[in-house]
């Protein structure tokens, strides 16, 4: 509890997780090359199984009370949110809540300048075509 992953740490999770699933990514095509009609099938087929197996150690981690840093995109840790009192806004009725862990997610550098690079008139635009 209380480790520290990083993103060398998470690759390693993440092909140990493909291994104790017997994941293989590997496709079968004529003579060894890539045909263009499979070329698509299996790439995404890769992809959605890496994918899959990130989250899971991610997941896996977070249930353990670990931290998982990829340094320049994010952080996710489990934080714990103390016993409080909260009022029900319709019918004004105070409740207890009880402590409880929530993932608490901070944004790096690199996630931060994509979202800063977005024009404002951009988003206006969309939220406008929403409604």
């Amino acid at each position: 509890m209380n480790k520290q992953y990083d993103s060398i740490d998470l690759c390693k999770a993440v092909v140990q997780k493909l291994q104790e699933n017997n994941e293989r990514i590997s496709f079968k095509c004529h003579k060894g090359g890539y045909k263009s009609i499979h070329k698509k099938l299996y790439s995404q087929i890769i992809v959605r199984t890496v994918l899959r197996a990130f989250f899971q150690t991610i997941i896996e981690i977070l249930a353990e009370g670990d931290t998982v840093r990829w340094y320049g995109y994010f952080k996710i840790e489990p934080k714990l949110y103390e016993a409080r009192k909260v009022q029900n806004p319709y019918d004004n009725v105070l409740y207890d809540a009880p402590a409880q862990y929530k993932p608490k997610i901070k944004f790096g550098k690199q996630i931060k300048k994509a979202c800063a690079n977005i024009p404002v008139e951009e988003m206006e635009n969309r939220s406008n075509e929403d409604k």
